[in-house]
């Protein structure tokens, strides 16, 4: 089922209040899978690769949706949708390399940590 039917099913379309979120770092692929809180919905499971973008955006490369999750024999689907996604770590942040390996995401880079004024917030 893809996501956009799974959020249609949703009276609130936000899948917050009726999954829990799990995620998994696998040799090469984060794993994210939100499992439902009551029976009758899907789990969705999503596998995807990162990359570094103009050095402090991550980016999903080859997302894919798992179906049948449950099983070995899992297949995958690409969602194409979702290439290129960028999540933007702000502009003080430098990264140089990203490495998915088993159980750790290993990023090397610098932070620019900008001091804060007293009574300033």
């Amino acid at each position: 089922m893809p996501l956009q039917q799974v959020l249609d099913s949703l009276p609130d379309r936000t899948v917050h209040s009726h999954y829990q979120a799990n995620a998994a770092i696998d040799a090469d692929q984060i794993i994210l899978r939100l499992h439902p809180k009551v029976d009758d919905l899907l789990v969705i499971a999503i596998s995807t690769q990162l990359s570094i973008r103009d050095g402090h955006r991550l980016c999903l490369d080859n997302p894919h949706w798992l179906t049948d999750d449950s099983t070995a024999a899992a297949t995958s689907i690409p969602i194409s949708d979702l290439q290129g996604f960028e999540i933007d770590l702000g502009t003080e942040v430098t990264l140089t390399n990203c490495q998915v390996a088993a159980n750790k995401l290993m990023l090397s880079g610098t932070v620019r940590v900008l001091p804060v004024e007293p009574g300033v917030v």
